[in-house]
């Protein structure tokens, strides 16, 4: 009775030390938010990302204005959260103080600082992925590749569809989850696994042989390396030798790229005059004018596009003065920044950045006064950047809003809009191609 009891104990303090592990490994508060706040009746978008190190709650923040910073430790207790942050005000740099309650995937409470207090709600940022389509793929196996077609349909929470080698076979056990696909194709007995992390247009992944429906090890194996070498006769290649199916039959890594259907062009500027445009900000301060086809304000207000967009290619011609400072907001959310930055290092906060967020590859900016290109393609949250002809960004993830976006409902489509409250700026040809539906 009393080694009954020892054994309980201690099955029941190992099971506790299991729960509290698991429960550490998804702690909650751990992931990016977006998060509003509200001022005067009006909101204000902000972000940020709690992540867990040496046992400790710590985050990074974007206030309604500026860059991504890090804000130390944030406090959990329970359900209660607080943290501090700074954002340039009127005031100077005001330390913030937020307090709030966190319920399953949202938080709200209050910040304060001195007898300023402003009411603040978060949501759980999670990317919206779609991965409907036809992609093609590219098996790497030591120097030889193969090539292999997937279709795929979504429907909530549903993935079909069907993988094309040399024969069809239709996928098992599809799954997306936190961004990674997940499927099997192939017999029972001899299964093939794909898992591939899902980066826009664009999968990067590993796929292996998996065995199922064993008995004994050694029948399974014996089962599994017979069921592998018919699958493998029927799919890749019938007249592989031996040690070609072995080597088959190991992990491999994939990469498989969407047909992307686009649509028709659509020029935002019609370079005549501001049609499709409107103000952003004190109306007072608008002074976009267009002259000899050329868009442009001597600073002021900002001006944001009529029409929003969700997936899309960009093309825009700028042209920056000395000194000069600007900024293209992608669905009016993510600033690709414009900034006189000829022949300095690369920078996020410098031209061809994506603000605090993605610093470029390289500096391809040309000299104040000469025009410049821009072509940009976002594909959900995963963005591609040529500069000048030089690709300086490559389908990087974009991490959450930058400052002074216009919101942070980053599941819904949104307009381009343009800084020109940073002093003067021009702009010309305007192009926005959306992905078709």
């Amino acid at each position: 009775m009393h080694r009954f009891s020892v054994t309980l104990t201690l099955a029941m303090a190992v099971t506790c030390v299991v729960l509290a592990s698991a429960q550490a490994d998804t702690a909650p508060i751990v992931g990016r938010w977006n998060v509003t706040i509200t001022v005067d009746g009006k909101t204000r978008p902000s972000w940020m990302e709690v992540r867990e190190e040496d046992g400790k709650y710590r985050g990074r923040f974007c206030s309604e204005v500026g860059g991504v910073y890090d804000i130390g430790e944030v406090g959990v207790e329970g359900d209660r959260v607080t943290f501090q942050s700074v954002v340039v005000d009127v005031d100077g740099r005001p330390s913030y103080t937020y307090t709030g309650t966190l319920k399953g995937d949202a938080m709200s409470g209050t910040r304060e600082w001195q007898d300023h207090k402003h009411e603040w709600t978060a949501k759980r940022s999670v990317p919206r992925i779609d991965v409907t389509g036809t992609w093609d793929l590219v098996i790497h196996r030591g120097e030889t590749e193969q090539k292999q077609v997937l279709t795929l349909q979504q429907k909530g929470g549903e993935i079909t569809g069907k993988l094309v080698a040399r024969a069809e076979l239709p996928l098992r056990d599809a799954t997306l989850k936190d961004g990674v696909l997940s499927f099997m194709v192939g017999e029972e007995n001899a299964s093939r696994r794909y898992e591939a992390k899902v980066k826009g247009d664009v999968l990067e992944g590993s796929v292996r042989f998996q065995p199922r429906g064993r008995g004994t090890a050694e029948r399974g194996e014996r089962r599994g390396r017979a069921g592998a070498d018919h699958q493998e006769s029927v799919t890749e290649d019938a007249q592989a030798t031996p040690q070609t199916r072995q080597g088959r039959r190991g992990p491999a890594e994939f990469t498989g790229q969407r047909q992307r259907q686009w649509g028709e062009p659509i020029a935002l500027f019609n370079g005549k005059d501001l049609e499709g445009w409107k103000p952003l900000g004190k109306e007072g301060d608008f002074r976009w004018t267009v002259e000899d086809g050329v868009m442009m304000t001597p600073g002021g207000a900002n001006i944001v596009s009529e029409r929003k967009f969700a997936d899309f290619k960009l093309h825009v011609e700028f042209r920056v003065p000395k000194h000069g400072n600007s900024g293209v907001y992608l669905r009016g959310r993510y600033e690709i920044q414009i900034e006189d930055s000829f022949g300095q290092e690369p920078a996020s906060g410098r031209c061809g950045g994506l603000y605090s967020r993605i610093t470029p590859s390289t500096n391809a900016s040309k000299p104040a006064g000469e025009w410049q290109t821009y072509d940009a393609t976002l594909i959900g949250q995963y963005i591609t950047v040529d500069h000048n002809g030089v690709r300086i960004i490559d389908n990087q993830e974009i991490e959450g809003i930058t400052g002074g976006a216009l919101d942070s409902n980053e599941h819904e489509p949104g307009p381009i809009y343009l800084q020109g409250d940073h002093g003067k700026i021009e702009y010309r040809k305007i192009i926005i191609t959306p992905a078709a539906e």
